[in-house]
C-alpha cells in the first residue's frame, strides 16, 4: 500500500514527508470502500458528541491571529496558527480533543466505528450519510506497513476527510476554497489577512446526539484576522475589531492580566503551550564541547532557566524538570522532584575544574534567533557562560539561516532550539536524537549506540511505557547531551460579555463554534 517506502524512516525531512504521504495515500483510497473485516474491537465507539447547539449563540464572531496560516489545503505544511482554524472547516476520522489521548479516547467525528483489526489494520467505519458541501459520498480505506507509536492517532486526527473528486475538481488542490463535510465551510479568504467562515446549513449530520463537540455550530459566521503586532493586537481588543485574540504576547498582556488575574472588563485564559525551549551542546568534533561531560555540566548549572524564562516571555510559563514537555501523555511525574541541573553557580565551577578542559582564550558560538526573543535568552545565558570563566559570542540569525546553520557542525558550540509535542515525549525526541534521521548520529551530532537503543525501545509500540521513557530521558541527562529549559504560557484574551465558555481543540486551539455565547 500507500506507506510501504515508510519502514526505513529517515531524517526530520523524513517524518515530515511520511505524514505528508500518509495524507496523500489517505486521500487517493477515498471513494475505493471500506475494509471488510471485521477484526476484534481496538479503538473508539460513537456517541460521544455534544449537539449542534450547547450554551448560548450569537450571529458573528471575530477571532485576531498572531501569525498568518500560510496554507488551508488539506495537506499543506503544518503551523500553528493552519492548526488554530482548520479544525473549523476540515473533519476528521476522530479527534484529539484532549492533548495527546490515545486511540481509545479520541472523539469520533465523521467515522461511527474503529476497529482494530491487527496491528498494521484498521476498520473505519463512516456514517452512511456523510457528504462534503458538494453532496460527494466519503469512504476510506487505512492500511499501514508500519506502525510506529501514535501513527493511527495521528492519521486520524490530522488527515482531513475529503472527497476524491471535490479535490480534482477543484483546480487548485483546495489551496483557496477547500469542499468538505465540516459544519462550517470557508466563504472568502484574503491571503495573509482574513478568513471568513459560515455554518454549513446542509451538513450531513442531522443527529444532534451523534454531532462530535468539534462540529458545534453555535455562531454563524467566524471571521479570523491576522494581527502579528502584539500592540496591534492590543489595540483590536481595546476597540472592538475582534471579539478574542488567539494569542496575546506576553509582551502586551498587562493591560488585560494582573496579579495572575484578569483586568476589569477582559476575560483571559492561560493555557499551557505543547512546545519545549531546549539548549543542545555540539557533541561533534568540531566543538570543544564534546571532549567532556563535565564541561556540559557546567554549562547547565551556570544557566537559571528562570532567567530565561523572563527573558523569552516575562515569566509567563514555567520552567523544566526534564528534556520533555509535562504535557506529554507519557510523562514521568517523579521528573518534578528531581535536581535537573538546578541553578547554581559554585556547581557550575566544580564542574569546570573537574573536566579539566582549558577554556582560556576559547570563545563559544551560541547560534539563536529572534522568534519567541531566543535572542534575549541567549544573551541570558552568555552571561552566566561569563561568571563561570567561559567566553561566548552569540551568532543570532533569521530562520532560514538558522535551519541551515543547525545542520553544519563548525557553525556553534550551542544551539537553542525549540520543539513541539504532539502527544508523547518521544516525539520530540525521534526529531532529535532517532539517528535513523541523521545518517548515524543524532541532530546535534551524537553518535552513541546505547543512546539509540533506547531511543528505539521509547518509540516502540511493544517496549513503551513509562520505565523505557524514563530509561531514555535519564540517560541524555547522565551523559549531559541536552538540556530543557522551559515552555511559555500562551494567552487567550476577550472583552467580557462576548464569550461565556471557551471550548478547545486539544487543549490549545479555540473552536469558537463550540463557545458558548
Amino acid at each position: 500500500m500507500f506507506l510501504d517506502n515508510l519502514k526505513k524512516r529517515k531524517g526530520i525531512s523524513t517524518m515530515k514527508k511520511f505524514r505528508k504521504i500518509v495524507a496523500i495515500g489517505l486521500t487517493v483510497a477515498m471513494s475505493v470502500g471500506l475494509l471488510s473485516g471485521c477484526g476484534s474491537s481496538g479503538g473508539s465507539s460513537s456517541d460521544k458528541g455534544a449537539g449542534s447547539s450547547s450554551g448560548g449563540t450569537v450571529d458573528k464572531v471575530t477571532i485576531g491571529l498572531n501569525d498568518n496560516w500560510n496554507d488551508i489545503s488539506p495537506f499543506g505544511t503544518m503551523s500553528a496558527m493552519r492548526t488554530a482554524i482548520m479544525y473549523n472547516f476540515y473533519e476528521y476520522a476522530a479527534v484529539r480533543k484532549d492533548f495527546g489521548c490515545s486511540l481509545e479516547d479520541m472523539e469520533l467525528e465523521c467515522a461511527k466505528e474503529i476497529n482494530k483489526v491487527d496491528d498494521l489494520t484498521y476498520d473505519v467505519v463512516f456514517y452512511d450519510n456523510i457528504k462534503d458541501a458538494a453532496g460527494n459520498e466519503i469512504t476510506a480505506e487505512i492500511k499501514l506497513s508500519d506502525n510506529p507509536l501514535g501513527t493511527i492517532e495521528y492519521i486520524l486526527n490530522i488527515v482531513p476527510v475529503i472527497s476524491k473528486k471535490a479535490y480534482e475538481d477543484s483546480g487548485d488542490g483546495m489551496t483557496t476554497k477547500p469542499v468538505t463535510t465540516a459544519a462550517y465551510q470557508v466563504k472568502e479568504m484574503i491571503a495573509g489577512s482574513t478568513i471568513t467562515l459560515e455554518k454549513n446549513k446542509d451538513y450531513w449530520q442531522t443527529d444532534d446526539s451523534k454531532r462530535s463537540s468539534v462540529s458545534t455550530t453555535n455562531v454563524d459566521t467566524i471571521v479570523y484576522k491576522v494581527v502579528t503586532e502584539a500592540s496591534q493586537m492590543a489595540t483590536a481588543i481595546q476597540t472592538g475589531d475582534i471579539d478574542v485574540a488567539q494569542y496575546m504576547d506576553t509582551t502586551a498582556i498587562d493591560p488585560f492580566y494582573a496579579n495572575g488575574k484578569a483586568t476589569n472588563g477582559y476575560q483571559v485564559e492561560q493555557l499551557n503551550s505543547n512546545m519545549m525551549f531546549t539548549v543542545l551542546p555540539n557533541m561533534s568534533k568540531d566543538s570543544i564541547l564534546s571532549t567532556s561531560k563535565e564541561l556540559r555540566e557546567a554549562i547547565y548549572y551556570a544557566i537559571n532557566a528562570e532567567d530565561c524564562l523572563k527573558a523569552s516571555c516575562g515569566g509567563y510559563g514555567e520552567t523544566l524538570s526534564a528534556m520533555a514537555n509535562p504535557l506529554s501523555g507519557d510523562y514521568v511525574e517523579s521528573w518534578k522532584d528531581r535536581d535537573y541541573y538546578n541553578y547554581n553557580i559554585e556547581t557550575a565551577k566544580q564542574k569546570l575544574k573537574d573536566s579539566g578542559v582549558d577554556v582560556s582564550g576559547k570563545t563559544l558560538k551560541i547560534l539563536t534567533q529572534p522568534a519567541f526573543n531566543l535572542d534575549k535568552v541567549a544573551e541570558v545565558i552568555q552571561a552566566a557562560l561569563q561568571e563561570i570563566g567561559i567566553n561566548s559570542k552569540i551568532v543570532n540569525v533569521e530562520d532560514a539561516l538558522y535551519q541551515t546553520y543547525k545542520t553544519d557542525s563548525k557553525q556553534f558550540d550551542l544551539i537553542l532550539d525549540i520543539k513541539g509535542t504532539d502527544d508523547y515525549c518521544t516525539f520530540p525526541w525521534s526529531l532529535l536524537f532517532d539517528n535513523r534521521s541523521f545518517d548515524g548520529q543524532t541532530a546535534n551530532f551524537i553518535k552513541d549506540d546505547k543512546l539509540q537503543e533506547l531511543m528505539e525501545k521509547s518509540l516502540s509500540t511493544d517496549t513503551h511505557n513509562e520505565d523505557s521513557v524514563n530509561e531514555f530521558e535519564t540517560y541524555l541527562d547522565e551523559n549531559a547531551y541536552a538540556y530543557g529549559l522551559f515552555t511559555r504560557a500562551n494567552y487567550i484574551v476577550a472583552k467580557s460579555g462576548k464569550v461565556s465558555k471557551f471550548a478547545y481543540f486539544s487543549g490549545t486551539y479555540i473552536l469558537p463554534g463550540s463557545c458558548e455565547y
